[in-house]
């Protein structure tokens, strides 16, 4: 039986109470780790609150650990990577984790957590790899006061995962090194074809999202109004939460617009499922989870050209949509006109992105000699 290597899985963004979904992607991927592997949790949990400092270190049971830091001044904490380190010093102590013992350290997210997990693995040299997920990842290297830090972390690390092609792009423009894709997760046991398809006399389009910036709804939402002309049969559902909301519940659409608010994944999967197409429009992303997650359903996308689009999407599955209202309006009158199995866009993504495969592409790169 094969040795388990040992982890101490570090990161800034997990899941919580308050927000079951935060940094979901991330939990995800410990989890594919820890099919595996031994791994021990780190999360640091800063927050919004009426004190003007109070730090916890929590043990919730021997894999996982919280140091939470609550405070008026959140935001300017959230930047102090000294007392993070510090406190990490503390939990290390208080629980008794030798760092010694572990054969790899995770990081997620380049600022703050790459950058003290780099610190960390310095000291009690331990072998460092760090996943990439951010997609403010350009504007931090061109003027956050963390940026030289940034990059020489980055040239430290034993491995640099990106978790699509187009973040790989984007991060080897700022370091020369060897950098794996590893995709997130879908949960295929709940975002599968439905067998018993659902039939509606209106075509129903989809769109799923934490609606802020750089979330861009208002490509499609003016394209649909142009779709309505020669297809008066359509609807929209609007799926999440979030500022972009309130711009646009002020305007006035010539179709039908159902806000159901944030729904759980179950039930997210079960309106991709009553759904002809997802519409998701965006700026920027690394990787956009919901295009795996409805094409896994069979529902076909019709998306602007951000993460994971490029690699997934085809003639057979849907389209990829000009940031231009035109561009959206003729790519989603020819999606109308087309017929899309489900059986086949479910097809495009099998196994790609399931946590076992995943798994192994993890142990793939912990089997690597590293540098």
């Amino acid at each position: 039986m094969n040795k388990k290597n040992k982890i101490i899985f570090l990161t800034h963004w997990f899941p919580n109470k308050e927000n079951p979904f935060f940094g979901i992607f991330i939990k995800n991927h410990a989890d594919a780790l820890s099919l595996k592997n031994d791994v021990t949790i780190v999360n640091f949990d800063i927050k919004q609150s009426k004190k003007v400092v109070k730090t916890s270190l929590i043990k919730s049971d021997n894999k996982n650990y919280t140091i939470r830091i609550e405070s008026l001044f959140y935001k300017l904490l959230y930047y102090f990577i000294p007392l993070h380190y510090i406190l990490f010093k503390i939990l290390i102590k208080k629980y008794d984790i030798n760092i010694k013992n572990f054969d790899f350290l995770f990081s997620n997210i380049i600022f703050p957590n790459g950058i003290i997990a780099g610190k960390i693995a310095e000291k009690y040299k331990i072998k460092h790899i760090h996943i990439e997920h951010w997609s403010k990842l350009n504007k931090f290297f061109k003027k956050d006061i963390y940026r030289k830090k940034g990059r020489i972390t980055l040239a430290k690390c034993n491995n640099i995962i990106c978790v699509s092609e187009s973040l790989k792009k984007e991060l080897s423009k700022q370091i020369s090194k060897k950098i794996s894709i590893i995709p997130n997760i879908i949960n295929q046991n709940i975002f599968k074809q439905k067998i018993n398809e659902y039939k509606s006399e209106n075509i129903i389009f989809v769109a799923v999202a934490n609606w802020q910036y750089p979330k861009n709804p208002f490509y499609f939402l003016e394209a649909l109004n142009e779709v309505k002309k020669t297809h008066n049969n359509i609807e929209l559902k609007i799926i999440g939460s979030g500022p972009i909301l309130n711009d646009v519940k002020q305007n006035k659409y010539s179709y039908k617009i159902s806000y159901m608010g944030v729904l759980d994944s179950k039930t997210i999967a079960e309106e991709l499922n009553t759904s002809n197409f997802l519409l998701h429009g965006s700026d920027y992303e690394t990787f956009s989870v919901i295009i795996i997650e409805s094409l896994s359903t069979g529902t076909p996308v019709l998306v602007s050209n951000i993460g994971i689009a490029s690699e997934v999407i085809n003639d057979h599955n849907g389209f990829i949509c000009g940031n231009t209202v035109n561009d959206w309006v003729k790519k989603i009158n020819m999606a109308i006109s087309k017929n899309y199995p489900p059986s086949i866009v479910s097809k495009s993504t099998k196994n790609i992105f399931s946590i076992n495969t995943v798994a192994l592409k993890f142990n793939e790169i912990l089997a690597e000699k590293q540098p």
